[in-house]
């Protein structure tokens, strides 16, 4: 299988960026199996009150997406994501993860303005460590390392005392703000 490289970053960050996304996809499978069994368990007859939200529709644009992206084909993969968001069935979460999937496209294009701006509009979801670090190595691809440094000391802030990993995020994250001119 040909290496994946998520431009500006080395393999090891790839992986991990791999690993995060397929493990967020697992959790999507795993919601929507479990809404299945708690709707069976409830009873066949019952009527929900409120629409079901399945992850099917996650699960066929975000897989086909990811293949369109893998083979080239951007604009496929960027209709594909389009199509999820549209949809109006995703979840606050999974809304998140799309439009992450969505700036890592753009991020392998190097389109850079719209993949801030994609990730800025996850990070308005959810704020997490891995759409401040996907927002700093974009701006320091942009070439904006004062952006880059705010981005990384706010990706800082949100490593979970529960990583197992997270010391080490903290010293990468330090000694790329210093390669960038900044202080931690």
């Amino acid at each position: 299988m040909a290496d994946i490289v998520h431009v500006g970053m080395g393999k090891e960050t790839t992986k991990r960026w791999i690993r995060f996304a397929l493990i967020g996809l697992a959790v999507i499978v795993v919601a929507g199996a479990a809404g299945a069994v708690t709707r069976w368990l409830v009873g066949k007859n019952s009527t929900p009150t409120t629409p079901t939200i399945t992850a099917k529709p996650l699960q066929k644009n975000a897989g086909k997406a990811q293949n369109l992206a893998l083979d080239g084909d951007f604009e496929a993969a960027h209709k594909e994501i389009n199509d999820a968001l549209a949809s109006g069935q995703l979840s606050s979460d999974e809304r998140y993860e799309v439009l992450r999937q969505q700036g890592i496209t753009y991020d392998n294009q190097q389109k850079y303005q719209e993949a801030l701006a994609t990730y800025q509009e996850a990070a308005k979801i959810k704020e997490t460590q891995i759409i401040y670090e996907s927002m700093a190595v974009t701006a320091a691809n942009m070439g904006n390392k004062e952006q880059a440094i705010q981005y990384y000391k706010k990706a800082i802030q949100f490593i979970a005392d529960s990583n197992p990993v997270g010391e080490a995020d903290k010293d990468s994250y330090e000694k790329k703000i210093r390669a960038l001119g900044g202080q931690p």
